[in-house]
């Protein structure tokens, strides 16, 4: 009998075990969702300078990736004390595995790091530490 219950606790944690993050979401990639600007810390010469968060006005500005690969780019500034948008980027990405990502746009292509943290998603560049919220 000791037996029989050993064998079923280690089949039942094994199935409990293989299951991930990606099969609560339906298989689909963390990045998709509508992410919302909060800070960005510059990179010189290899150095990660300090976070700096964003304004409030700057935190409307949103990056959304889209299920077909597709994202769309949407940054706000301040100008003359008004709240603008600062001109939309449409764009495609990629999972190319291992934490990195490619972002293409016009000519641009870019690989990133990307680091899911509870609701934050981090995009690290050879520019720029990105930080943005659900």
């Amino acid at each position: 009998m000791k037996k029989v219950i050993l064998v079923a606790t280690v089949f039942l944690s094994a199935l409990s075990i293989s299951c991930s993050s990606d099969d609560d979401a339906g298989g689909q990639d963390p990045i998709i969702a509508k992410w919302f600007s909060f800070s960005e810390a510059d990179i010189v010469d290899g150095v990660v300078g300090t976070a700096v968060e964003d304004s409030a006005c700057e935190k409307r500005g949103s990056l959304e990736f889209k299920a077909d690969g597709t994202y769309v780019s949407t940054p706000y500034i301040e100008d003359n004390g008004e709240c603008i948008i600062d001109g939309i980027t449409n764009g495609t990405w990629e999972n190319s595995g291992n934490g990195k990502y490619r972002f293409k746009f016009g000519t641009s292509d870019n690989e990133a790091s990307v680091e899911f943290k509870d609701n934050t998603l981090i995009i690290t560049s050879s520019e720029s530490v990105d930080t943005y919220s659900k």
